[in-house]
């Protein structure tokens, strides 16, 4: 129930606040999912800048160091999606609400954290795989 800041008495939720609040809470119970859908995405995608570089790039004109620090990147972003995608097991009593929401919001921040790590390691084997193509040398 809303109240009416002018009146100061209750009034029921307009369907726009009964949308909006259900839409929320859709939203709070599939983060969990999106993220593990975007980890797996990761793991998709390093796994086959993984798989390319190893193979494309063996007689290329990328020298030997920044290949290896490229496979390095993607070999880290890909280790740590799959560790992010792993289920984590805690005991808690699903009949308190409390201890499911905080181990909701605990596996959601750290399926962040991976998503966040592994999102980096990926970019930063991109801009290897740039600065080393257009020519620019990473070490001597």
């Amino acid at each position: 129930m809303n109240k009416d800041p002018a009146k100061g008495t209750a009034r029921p939720p307009t369907e726009d606040e009964r949308f909006y609040r259900q839409w929320g809470y859709e939203t709070i119970k599939s983060n969990i999912s999106t993220a593990n859908d975007v980890l797996r995405l990761l793991i998709t995608l390093n796994t086959a800048l993984l798989g390319g570089s190893a193979a494309f790039l063996h007689d290329s004109s990328i020298g030997p160091v920044a290949r290896t620090i490229l496979l390095t990147f993607f070999f880290t972003a890909l280790t740590i999606a799959l560790l992010g995608i792993y289920p984590k097991e805690k005991k808690i009593d699903i009949r308190i609400p409390e201890e499911v929401k905080t181990h909701k919001k605990d596996t959601l921040n750290r399926k962040i954290t991976f998503l966040k790590l592994a999102s980096s390691f990926t970019l930063l084997g991109l801009l290897t795989a740039i600065i080393s193509v257009a020519g620019i040398q990473i070490c001597p």
